[in-house]
């Protein structure tokens, strides 16, 4: 699991982390930056679970930005590859999460490796996608796997999150903030956490 979360930086500076890095507690009382907040959570296949903790930072200018054809708008490419820029973090398996911008009325062509999951995630705004879906904002719009992209058009000025990956094809199992590939292994990462092994956090008296 790859854990992309907003807080503490500014929008366009961003941090991941493996899942035994993940333990952390988020408070924050600025309101403009609890609105802007999206973590993305990505599950590793069987045999990277147990990964060691690696934390990255992606500070703004390490951050590919693309502009887009017909000064329609923008794209941050944060993981995976956008018309032949590379996103800036490292992942274990193939994604992408690009942070678009569009200005109203711009249609654009997002290119999305086929086979993969996917969903674009309305930030601000509304469009309108291949055609024949409205998403509004905060709307979810999942994606077919078959094809090579979807088609865009902004109704408004928008902002989009466009997540996916390829698929890993195995079993999922969950519990609280577990995500394993068997009930076996649910209760293993349970009492290994009792034990201290994956970390202790630090006494706050």
């Amino acid at each position: 699991m790859v854990l992309w979360d907003t807080k503490n930086f500014s929008r366009a500076d961003l941090p991941g982390q493996t899942p035994e890095a993940k333990k952390h507690q988020h408070r924050s009382s600025d309101k403009q930056l609890q609105r802007s907040r999206f973590r993305c959570y990505r599950n590793l296949p069987a045999k990277f679970k147990m990964t060691p903790p690696r934390y990255q930072t992606l500070l703004r200018d390490a951050i590919p930005t693309v502009q887009l054809p017909d000064n329609a708008g923008s794209a941050r490419i944060i993981a995976g590859e956008f018309d032949s820029n590379l996103g800036a973090a490292r992942t274990v398996t193939p994604v992408i999460l690009w942070d678009v911008s569009l200005r109203k009325g711009a249609q654009v062509k997002l290119l999305i490796p086929d086979g993969f999951n996917s969903a674009v995630f309305v930030r601000t705004g509304q469009v309108r996608l291949g055609g024949t879906h409205t998403a509004s904002e905060r709307e979810l719009a999942l994606l077919e796997r078959q094809g090579d992209g979807v088609i865009v058009e902004a109704q408004v000025d928008a902002e989009l999150l466009v997540l996916g990956g390829q698929p890993i094809d195995e079993p999922v199992v969950t519990y609280g903030p577990f995500v394993m590939n068997s009930p076996e292994e649910i209760r293993q990462a349970m009492a290994d956490v009792r034990a201290g092994k994956l970390g202790k956090l630090a006494s706050l008296s």
